[in-house]
């Protein structure tokens, strides 16, 4: 619980912009470059890929107007057209 704690505390500092990601040393197991934390707007979620290393996580955030309005520019403005493959006689 302490640990969960102090990888918050330290993921919290690396003041991560809105929907980054990035590559940086664990604080447990101290391997370089084995820590990828990414910001999700509504979470952030991190892991570690060193084998022996367990540090793996998600940190939720309060939901803003800010998060809903990133998201909804990923929608398609496009409209899209279907066509049957299905053929009439």
């Amino acid at each position: 619980m302490e640990r969960d704690l102090s990888i918050q505390i330290f993921i919290s500092s690396l003041n991560l912009y809105k929907g980054g990601s990035l590559r940086t040393d664990c604080p447990v197991c101290e391997h370089f470059n084995t820590l990828s934390v990414t910001d999700f707007n509504d979470c952030i979620k991190y892991n570690c890929f060193y084998a022996d290393c367990d540090v793996r996580g998600v940190m939720t955030k309060e939901l803003s107007q800010d998060s809903f309005k990133l998201s909804s520019n990923k929608l398609p403005t496009t409209p899209v057209n279907f066509t049957s493959t299905l053929r009439r006689n």
